[in-house]
């Protein structure tokens, strides 16, 4: 529904599994595309990609250290593709940051939501 409206969602973590509660999974579960740059361990790119391609969580293993930015990308399709991504300097997202500002939408709500206290219905 989210995307309907406009509204997107990125998740980003490490290691994102079922050790994190129920809740994660299902979250997990409900993710359209996924991106796995180089890992370390096979646990990992298992995690990210095993329940999506088989074929992906493979190639995930073999990027090696010096492809940098290489990562391994999924779609709602469980197809899979090789991207790399662009290096971004610090400076130049705090300059984009600043100058889109004036579009962040006032959302009083959220806001309200987000500061209630666990518990608090208001």
């Amino acid at each position: 529904l989210g995307a309907a409206l406009g509204v997107h969602l990125v998740v980003a973590g490490q290691r994102v599994g079922s050790d994190l509660g129920p809740g994660v999974t299902a979250l997990r579960a409900q993710l359209g595309g996924r991106i796995c740059h180089r890992v370390n361990d096979p646990g990992t790119a298992e995690m990210t990609l095993g329940d999506l391609n088989k074929d992906a969580v493979a190639v995930a293993q073999a990027i090696t250290a010096e492809e940098r930015g290489v990562a391994v990308c999924t779609g709602p399709d469980g197809s899979w593709s090789r991207a790399r991504s662009h290096l971004t300097p610090t400076e130049e997202a705090v300059s984009t940051a600043r100058k889109h500002a004036a579009l962040t939408p006032d959302m009083p709500a959220l806001n309200r939501a987000l500061a209630a206290p666990e518990g608090d219905d208001k």
